[in-house]
């Protein structure tokens, strides 16, 4: 994202909201028109670019057709001022033809300024609304989840989706209180089922949908079920909250744990029998030790005294490939 402030900053200007899902290309540049600030799904694909980080990451200079324009523009644009209309070569939309769009140079929530330019008229890929808005959020550890107007979901980012348990529709996360006055006032927050929410207008008529964001209510250090599974059937180790797996050839982790105490309450007969035969040494301070998965996938221990305390029958499941131990 570029340095202007995150996309959920800008999309609470209200003129980059109601472009944001737009079906027409929009773009918000740099008054020096050396960059790209943001860019909605159909403007980045114009520009032949994926999304807003990859658009604001591409430079460009005063040779361009394009950046010269907004350059020019930048300099007669009055700041708030009402949007100029303007036509645009360089689109690569057809000999001879030019992009009627209007624009406007509007305050950042940094407090500086750019050039807000918005076709009207239709120019670039056709995409769907759920496209279009799937564009808008690459940052997926942000909770954000955007529903249609008819409460169905149309794109959660990974930390929702995380939050969302599975629920598809607007209807079923008790937020009816604040959708009508979403709807009106283009913003509103009140309580749902994950505590506080709130829940924001973008785009108008057919594109209009609306977004929400909350505050994770359990975060965790582990790793979901679900990541877990997806490691194992791609046939890598499942990953750990105290030892995170590294991809061959020769990984190395390091990594701290403390040998637990015996038992203190009766076990099962072959729990006893295994306690037998590998007596756990009792120890209070924590045992750093090394280990190692090799290109062929065969763990390696690197410390005779951690070995000693795991014991033999542990011990003989390295050496072996990872497929053998799981």
């Amino acid at each position: 994202m570029p340095n202007v402030e995150s996309e959920l900053a800008l999309l609470r200007n209200p003129q980059i909201a109601l472009l944001a899902t737009s079906a027409r290309p929009a773009w918000l540049w740099s008054t020096d028109a050396s960059r790209i600030l943001w860019a909605n799904a159909v403007g980045a694909a114009l520009l032949r670019t994926a999304d807003t980080v990859e658009s604001g990451a591409r430079p460009f200079n005063t040779t361009h057709p394009i950046a010269a324009q907004i350059l020019r523009l930048s300099a007669t644009l009055p700041i708030g001022g009402a949007p100029r209309l303007e036509r645009f070569r360089g689109f690569a939309l057809g000999f001879g033809h030019a992009l009627t769009c209007a624009c406007s140079r509007i305050v950042l929530p940094d407090s500086t300024s750019g050039v807000l330019v918005a076709a009207i008229e239709p120019a670039g890929p056709a995409l769907a609304l759920a496209e279009r808005v799937r564009h808008l959020f690459v940052d997926d550890a942000r909770v954000v989840a955007v529903f249609a107007l008819d409460g169905a979901l149309l794109h959660a980012t990974t930390a929702a989706r995380a939050e969302l348990g599975g629920a598809t529709a607007l209807s079923s996360l008790a937020v009816e209180t604040i959708v009508a006055e979403a709807l009106e006032a283009g913003r509103a927050s009140g309580e749902s089922r994950f505590g506080p929410v709130t829940l924001e207008r973008l785009g108008e008529d057919a594109s209009r949908v609306l977004m929400l964001t909350w505050t994770p209510s359990r975060p965790s250090a582990t790793p979901a079920a679900s990541d877990t599974a997806e490691l194992s059937d791609r046939g890598h180790p499942p990953r750990s909250p105290k030892i995170a797996a590294v991809a061959p050839p020769a990984a190395t982790m390091v990594a701290d744990t403390t040998a637990a105490e015996p038992p203190q309450s009766p076990s099962p007969p072959a729990a006893d029998a295994i306690a037998a035969s590998e007596p756990i040494t009792e120890r209070r301070h924590p045992l750093r030790f090394v280990w190692q998965m090799d290109v062929a996938g065969r763990f390696v221990v690197g410390s005779d005294e951690f070995a000693k305390i795991i014991g033999p029958r542990t011990m003989a499941a390295f050496g072996r490939l990872w497929s053998e131990v799981a």
